[in-house]
């Protein structure tokens, strides 16, 4: 993309050599209006992911997660939890994920990464952890996510929601 910058008589030009590509994710909203919990961690260690996503569950009283490996060094998390906006962005916030949810806000829902996206790899389950809990959690998201991850029904959440539908988007991002 070239763009041309008129100012005090002279023309500036700025070159970015950025691609654009149409990638393919799963919105984090169900029918109920609320969301599920869905973070990206960049830039780090799979023991460091899967170590503060145990103590969140604990913590907090969640059920059960998965970790999906975006690209090396990159990880989505997935909690099956209907939880409010608020809940969600508290969350994001004490994992220092500013830009995510400035971008999901804008939009109106967390979207996951599903597909490949420049010349990484559509993610992977690197880690399922599996526990009990009492909150309601997303039929939907569960029935897919575990359908596309081949995880076993002995672990279905006992309290779901009767939503049956997901929002999947197809979206640009800038590929470098």
């Amino acid at each position: 993309m070239k763009m041309q910058v008129k100012f005090l008589d002279r023309v500036f030009s700025f070159v970015s050599y950025k691609t654009e590509e149409h990638v393919a994710g799963v919105g984090s909203i169900t029918q109920s209006g609320k969301h599920v919990l869905f973070l990206d961690f960049d830039n780090t260690s799979f023991e460091m992911v899967s170590k503060e996503m145990n103590e969140l569950q604990k913590r907090l009283g969640l059920g059960n997660y998965i970790v999906l490996e975006s690209s090396e060094g990159h990880f989505h998390v997935v909690f099956f939890e209907l939880m409010s906006v608020g809940e969600i962005t508290e969350i994001q916030y004490h994992f220092g994920m500013i830009n995510y949810i400035a971008n999901s806000l804008k939009r109106g829902s967390w979207i996951l990464r599903l597909s490949k996206k420049g010349k990484k790899p559509e993610p992977v389950m690197r880690e399922f952890m599996h526990a009990e809990t009492f909150n309601v959690c997303s039929y939907a998201h569960w029935k897919f996510f575990s359908e596309l991850y081949n995880i076993s029904d002995e672990f279905t959440p006992k309290n779901l929601d009767k939503g049956t539908k997901l929002r999947m988007d197809l979206y640009t991002t800038v590929i470098e």
